[in-house]
């Protein structure tokens, strides 16, 4: 039994090298390619956890023009604000429409230029809804606008 082997690739061990590596040149590629749009998550993500602070915080009462917003709700102020690509527009009415609370975070009126998924483009991606919170009998009214102009990280 001849125990030594080949000592030499073949053409054909070439090739197979050669198309493995093409690819996985090709999925490196394909995958690094990819743009990311971050937007419209990042804006429900910041609504949602806006909508749950400010609900619990209704129910105990705390919701003033002096509310700091940012601490109270466990936003982080370097994101929302130094960044700028976050905005969010908060109004907490009381049943008759009486204003309580209004308040804008991030940059400013980016919610104004906000796009609807079919325009797409660079414009900003919004998430309106409101919510409801009671206390002491008496029924407020949350409304907010959040606004994400955040591509993601891949795209430059």
């Amino acid at each position: 039994m001849n125990k030594k082997g080949n000592k030499y690739l073949s053409i054909w061990d070439v090739v197979i090298w050669f198309m493995l590596a093409g690819v996985l040149l090709i999925g490196m590629y394909v995958v690094n390619s990819a743009e990311l749009d971050v937007r419209k998550d990042e804006a429900k993500i910041l609504y949602s956890s806006l909508a749950d602070c400010l609900s619990e915080e209704i129910s105990i009462n705390l919701i003033n023009e002096s509310f700091d917003l940012i601490n109270e709700c466990n936003l982080h102020e370097e994101i929302l604000i130094l960044e700028g690509n976050l905005n969010a527009k908060i109004s907490v009415k009381r049943a008759d429409g009486e204003i309580i609370f209004d308040k804008s975070i991030g940059k400013k009126d980016l919610y104004v230029a906000c796009a609807s998924e079919e325009e797409g483009g660079d414009l900003p991606r919004c998430y309106k809804g409101e919510r409801y919170a009671n206390n002491d009998d008496e029924i407020y009214k949350i409304e907010i606008i959040t606004a994400s102009s955040n591509f993601g990280e891949r795209r430059r």
